[in-house]
């Protein structure tokens, strides 16, 4: 298992950043954000990008990550990015008031 990390920075204050772990032919993003500042001007999607081309020449087949179901800018992002939803995880998530949030599977084949 391997862990890979980028961030995206300029004058030495983060813009964004993304982290994920692969192994054998699946990667799996875990975390990914965007200064809000920084937000919608395509910095998240450059990151994406970047990474998902590097796991390309790795021979990595698929991409997946979780994704709060009641996060619509994001699971918005992941779609505009072949992104597609394959399943749901119950109460994967606790909102600050301690209600579970589920979860969407989302999913990204790579190098077909």
């Amino acid at each position: 298992m391997y862990t890979q990390g980028l961030w995206c920075t300029k004058q030495d204050k983060l813009g964004a950043f993304l982290f994920a772990q692969f192994v054998c032919d699946e990667a799996e993003i875990h975390s990914i954000g965007v200064h809000p500042q920084k937000q919608n001007k395509g910095l998240g999607n450059q990151l994406l990008s970047a990474f998902l081309n590097t796991m390309k020449q790795k021979n990595i087949n698929k991409c997946l990550l979780e994704v709060k179901k009641n996060n619509i800018a994001a699971i918005n992002f992941y779609k505009k990015n072949l992104f597609v939803n394959i399943s749901e995880r119950k109460s994967y998530y606790q909102a600050p008031d301690g209600n579970p949030i589920d979860a969407f599977i989302m999913k990204r084949l790579l190098n077909k």
